[in-house]
């Protein structure tokens, strides 16, 4: 595996650990990415957030899906210039 995907990987992966603790996480390109179960929000041209909080109810499938086709979005990005 080359750094850059490496790095990429541990993201990926920091990101899936730290969003169930974290208020509000931004999503880099969010505005552009699906997003049929409306966690999204915000205005931004380019970012959008996610609102998180303990105690509250969120559909994990779908923040899973979110973040893997934000990953898969960011990654595509990097790669191809």
């Amino acid at each position: 595996m080359t750094a850059a995907r490496w790095h990429v990987w541990e993201m990926r992966l920091r990101l899936r650990q730290c969003l169930p603790l974290a208020r509000k996480r931004g999503v880099l390109h969010g505005a552009v990415l699906p997003d049929p179960a409306h966690l999204l929000q915000g205005t931004g041209k380019f970012m959008r957030h996610v609102k998180l909080g303990l105690g509250t109810a969120t559909n994990a499938a779908a923040l899973s899906r979110l973040i893997d086709t934000a990953y898969s979005d960011i990654k595509a990005r990097v790669e191809n210039g």
